[in-house]
């Protein structure tokens, strides 16, 4: 049986989150609203926990707590208190006794977790944690995976799954645990957690081999150290993973952060059991994946490369056709094969059973006895007879018979659709890379605000960082201007001007300030205008200054190479 808790809680959304964290985790829970209905709760049934909020209508939790005291049996159940006013509690005499525990609002549902744990003491449990905790350590961990277990693990599983994983919820989760087959409903239930293409996805033993980036058996040890190294991979990139990608909620975008976290091509892989024959790695929907790397093909994000050729049922669209032959007059597949006889005085040629006339062969067109093969007939081969119109045709047509609606086409009617494979050109790898990588040489040109924010432009605009100029503007009147007005003066100049370049680049440039300068980010265009764009830019800023700034520029290549001005 699973540990029972009892919540005493009087905020509905408070004992909702904490009941589905510990129910999550395998506890078997039930709440109570106030002290009066907790104590009723006790007398029909033993707990071996109970979670106290101090601040309860009518009677308080530090009341409720000494008469549960009163009415338990061999110290159960255990008194952990949950108060924002620990201060309060604290005041009143004996609380160390009465409570296991006194923990603040709001609650650290791990925090809880271990106290709860603590509170059972179930050394056997706790043994088998510490082995699997120094299991995982081996394997370069920090301890038990955290994982989100979908769709959410019943009781006894939940248990079970604890000892070898920390079973969190989204936020905190390293990975996915699918706990049943992945069908189509339990994995819109892990698409709906919104991280699933920042997680590796563990199959357990079985469940989902085909689509898992690992899978886990507790009895295979070379599981374990799979597992673990592909956490680590996924932690590792994940860390880096620009926030573009890393709350992305259109698919391209989920997609390619998937593929370069997992270092995995998108292929298909054989699956019988799916309408179109084949699934893809990940979490994502076949149909909504595959349109995905097909607009991210034709953005020169992905490669593409041919795998096979399917027919495709017109009426639903599954590619379990089933290949027959079948009669060209009625399209019946009931064909049986027949001798093919020819007469060679009146060059008569049909199936030999027409010329069956009781033990002899006689010609239906001229009635004449064939008695000698080879002086009277031969055999030039055979045809397909059907039996249900009794046409027959020594070249039969193709047809197809979809094994899931039953519709029936021609084979020359049924479309064909190609299946590719597809992988992260070098262009999109260069996508997730750090700033430092991704500006080549320029990044001993340029400070690093000014670097993420390239970053962060080529990434919205779908470019590279190399389609883009920066243009370096310095300000030689500045000693001049502070020592005859002070640095105030200037620093007011200088927020006009960039607000004037801000407003004459409008949406087609941006603005970086960093320390004594300033940096014009642009798309690079023509090479020849730009020097002339820059000179016309930094000239009208200046305009209707109260004192010139002398401003100067340079214009700085994404790759490292400037020339000034």
């Amino acid at each position: 049986m699973p540990p029972r808790i009892l919540i005493i809680e009087d905020d509905p959304i408070s004992q909702e989150i904490v009941k589905g964290a510990l129910e999550a985790r395998g506890y078997a829970v039930d709440a109570a609203d106030d002290g009066f209905t907790a104590v009723q709760l006790l007398k029909r049934g033993a707990y071996d926990v109970a979670l106290i909020d101090y601040q309860l209508p009518d009677m308080d939790g530090y009341a409720s707590a000494r008469v549960l005291r009163d009415l338990a049996e061999s110290g159960r159940p255990k008194l952990i208190a949950v108060t924002a006013h620990t201060n309060a509690l604290m005041a009143r005499p004996r609380v160390g006794d009465l409570f296991e525990a006194v923990l603040p609002k709001p609650l650290d549902l791990n925090a809880l977790v271990r106290v709860i744990e603590q509170s059972l003491n179930d050394p056997q449990r706790n043994k088998l944690v510490t082995e699997a905790t120094r299991q995982w350590r081996e394997r370069g961990l920090s301890g038990r995976p955290r994982a989100k277990a979908v769709p959410e693990p019943t009781r006894e599983q939940a248990i079970a799954l604890g000892v070898w994983f920390d079973l969190v919820d989204w936020p905190q989760a390293e990975l996915v645990l699918l706990t049943q087959p992945a069908t189509l409903r339990v994995l819109d239930a892990v698409r709906a957690g919104g991280r699933a293409h920042l997680l590796p996805l563990i199959d357990l033993a079985g469940h989902a081999t085909v689509i898992a980036d690992a899978t886990f058996d507790l009895a295979a040890p070379e599981t374990w150290s799979v597992l673990a190294d592909v956490i680590v991979r996924f932690a590792r990139k994940r860390a880096s993973l620009p926030q573009r990608y890393r709350e992305g909620a259109v698919v391209d975008d989920q997609l390619l952060a998937y593929l370069w976290l997992s270092d995995r091509r998108l292929a298909p892989i054989p699956d019988p059991s799916q309408p179109k024959c084949v699934r893809y790695p990940g979490l994502f929907p076949d149909v909504e994946c595959v349109a995905a790397a097909e607009r991210l093909v034709a953005r020169g994000l992905l490669d593409r490369e041919f795998v096979d050729r399917f027919h495709t049922c017109l009426a639903c669209e599954s590619h379990r056709l089933n290949v027959r032959e079948e009669c060209p007059n009625c399209r019946s597949p009931d064909l049986q094969e027949a001798a093919l006889l020819h007469h060679f005085r009146c060059a008569y040629l049909a199936p030999e059973d027409e010329f069956q006339s009781g033990t002899h062969l006689v010609c239906p067109k001229c009635r004449q006895t064939l008695r000698h093969y080879g002086g009277d007939y031969d055999k030039p081969g055979s045809v397909q007879r059907c039996r249900k119109c009794g046409a027959w045709n020594s070249d039969p047509a193709i047809g197809f018979s979809c094994l899931d609606c039953g519709a029936h086409m021609d084979g020359d009617a049924a479309p064909k659709q190609d299946l590719f494979a597809y992988a992260l050109t070098d262009r999109a790898a260069q996508l997730f890379a750090a700033p430092t990588p991704l500006i080549a040489g320029a990044s001993a040109a340029l400070p690093s605000d000014v670097a993420d924010t390239l970053q962060r432009l080529a990434a919205q605009s779908r470019q590279m960082p190399t389609d883009f100029k920066v243009i370096e503007v310095d300000y030689a009147a500045k000693s001049a201007i502070v020592a005859s007005d002070g640095a105030k003066a200037f620093a007011t100049l200088r927020g006009l001007f960039v607000e004037n370049l801000g407003n004459l680049l409008a949406e087609h440039g941006t603005v970086v300030g960093d320390g004594d300068r300033d940096y014009v980010i642009v798309e690079a265009g023509d090479e020849g205008t730009l020097p002339e764009f820059a000179a016309a830019l930094v000239a009208r800023g200046q305009e209707n200054l109260a004192r010139n700034l002398d401003a100067s520029f340079r214009i700085i290549d994404v790759d490292g190479t400037a020339g000034a001005t």
